[in-house]
């Protein structure tokens, strides 16, 4: 996982392959607080670059409130950082984490995936990149109150991520067992340009369940198979 540093940089990620192809310019600014990374931005200021920074702003903004909710709590810790997983030309996936310790009977650790379409700047869902028999017909609701990712009951993506599982020579049989099982779970998704794969990760197990939580990347033969969205095939080819 990478850890911004103070300093403005910026990285252009990926060879363009034509003029109109080219991957945006990003922006690594200086850290929003100690152990808090700031987003990346886009350099920029034609209309797409303006909206998805202006989401990325938003996100930032959602970060520091709950880190300022969690710090009132007496004897708390809160952590934040992001990496870039792909940079055009067609999407730009941040995959983020927070660490936090808020008053409760242990650490924990969010994650969550923010993708763009470098075309028109709109938020994606990551479950539009998955093949079309394997997304959810309607989000259900999450298990608690306020919980805006949904936790999904959906037998051919837990049979997805098992497939790759018990490919996985590290996996504990325990956590297999758990895959198998009917119940309420969740996934991020994310595109990985130096996988060259879409990247599965369950979400939200339980405390003692966290262990099994491992992101395993679904490669381009795979996805091929699937007849997964071309154009996530044609971003991963690259």
């Amino acid at each position: 996982m990478m850890r911004f540093g103070a300093a403005l940089f910026i990285m252009m990620i990926g060879l363009p392959l034509r003029a109109d192809r080219l991957p945006p310019l990003l922006m690594f600014p200086a850290p929003l607080a100690p152990d808090l990374a700031s987003l990346p931005r886009i350099a920029g200021s034609d209309p797409v670059a303006v909206k998805i920074n202006q989401a990325l702003k938003q996100e930032e903004e959602n970060i520091l409130l709950g880190r300022q909710e969690c710090l009132a709590k007496p004897n708390s810790d809160f952590a934040a950082w992001s990496n870039v997983t792909m940079n055009g030309p067609e999407f730009l996936s941040i995959w983020q984490s927070r660490d936090f310790s808020c008053g409760g009977p242990h650490p924990d650790n969010a994650q969550f995936v923010l993708l763009f379409d470098l075309k028109t700047g709109e938020a994606l869902d990551p479950y539009t990149l998955l093949p079309r028999e394997m997304r959810p017909d309607k989000p259900k609701l999450g298990r608690y109150p306020g919980d805006e990712t949904s936790f999904i009951l959906y037998r051919p993506l837990q049979n997805l991520y098992t497939s790759r599982a018990v490919l996985d020579p590290l996996m504990p049989e325990e956590c297999l067992d758990i895959f198998a099982n009917d119940r309420w779970m969740r996934f991020l998704l994310w595109p990985d340009a130096k996988e060259h794969a879409l990247i599965i990760q369950p979400h939200g197990l339980a405390h003692a369940e966290a262990y099994c939580a491992e992101a395993l990347p679904v490669p381009l033969d795979v996805l091929r198979q699937l007849h997964a969205p071309l154009r996530l095939i044609d971003a991963l080819a690259r």
